[in-house]
């Protein structure tokens, strides 16, 4: 029930505490429907965070040009996982990145009720927030092992994460399956978050032990929920949390790059997959002219930047774009 109570039983410090608010009845991101409330300046606190923790690692890649892969994780369901990489996405969005949010919790996906899309197994999909798409599952087999789920999720992140600035993972519970253990190795940070009032104690301390055993990059810990009172001063120059009528939208670039279909997932496991036609305006590294994007081919192809730099294609399956409106495989 406090920010030191919860820094204690996981041995991290907490970046933000994060304020509940009323939503109205539709599901949305309050990042978006309240972006000047308390808590949509906690969570970029927490982008503000992130970044500080990575400029200082040392990530050990040798191609600064690949995104950066953040996990969030809880111990438990019901912590705030999902609320928080919603927001996660909205705010380094807000920033300039183009942002990639992955449901990692194939047994009960809720990412895309955050974004109010549909649950489309494997498609990168619009989220409806400029510089954000959203991956919702990435099995298209009903009767995929969660081993084979998992393995779809690690191609999909080392195939994308050249074409994202930051791509946030949405994980199971740490306490409750193996899932999030088995993909962390890919992540550059991560991140724990716990829910005022819900997280116990001891779902905390085995958690620090879990990540510690794994070596995990820990950068700190969300502290959602909290009871409205010290804000810290994120309400400077907003009083209340109270969402906005009118959510501020903003014109996607008709030049930037649309989202990459993932394809070449081995067929008796993962048909290839599909993507939204179309895209919200992703963009890797840049911008192309015109609607057609140039094709992403399988090494030793690769993609043209606009300054005539060539960038190689990531290992795993192939990537290519589609054209507006393009609905071809």
């Amino acid at each position: 029930r406090s920010r030191e109570e919860l820094e204690q039983a996981l041995g991290t410090p907490v970046l933000a505490e994060i304020p509940a608010v009323e939503l109205p009845e539709e599901r949305g991101v309050v990042s978006v429907l309240a972006p000047y409330s308390r808590a949509a300046e906690g969570y970029r606190a927490v982008r503000s965070a992130v970044l500080f923790e990575l400029a200082l690692a040392e990530r050990g890649d040798d191609s600064p040009a690949a995104g950066i892969v953040v996990m969030v994780v809880s111990g438990v369901a019901a912590e705030g996982k999902t609320t928080t990489t919603a927001n996660l996405a909205t705010a380094f969005a807000e920033a300039g990145s183009a942002v990639l949010a992955v449901n990692g919790d194939f047994r009960r996906p809720a990412l895309h009720r955050q974004f109010g899309v549909n649950d489309t197994p494997g498609a990168i999909l619009e989220s409806g927030i400029p510089g954000v798409h959203v991956v919702t599952s990435v099995a298209v087999n009903p009767s995929a092992t969660p081993a084979q789920v998992v393995e779809a999720q690690r191609r999909v992140i080392q195939a994308t994460r050249r074409h994202y600035d930051i791509i946030l993972l949405d994980t199971a519970p740490l306490l409750s399956t193996n899932d999030a253990i088995d993909i962390a190795p890919l992540a550059d940070l991560v991140v724990v978050v716990g829910k005022y009032g819900v997280t116990k104690n001891h779902h905390a301390r085995r958690t620090a032990e879990l990540l510690a055993r794994m070596r995990a990059p820990v950068g700190g810990a969300v502290f959602v929920a909290t009871p409205s009172g010290d804000d810290g001063g994120y309400s400077y120059y907003y009083t209340g949390n109270e969402p906005m009528t009118e959510v501020p939208r903003l014109a996607p670039d008709p030049d930037a790059f649309e989202a990459p279909i993932v394809a070449n997932l081995p067929a008796t496991e993962h048909p290839p997959v599909a993507a939204n036609g179309n895209g919200n305006g992703a963009r890797a590294n840049g911008h192309v002219n015109g609607t057609a994007k140039p094709s992403v081919a399988a090494k030793p192809s690769v993609a043209a930047k606009p300054n005539g730099e060539a960038t190689p294609t990531a290992d795993g399956p192939a990537l290519s774009w589609k054209a507006s409106g393009d609905t071809s495989e």
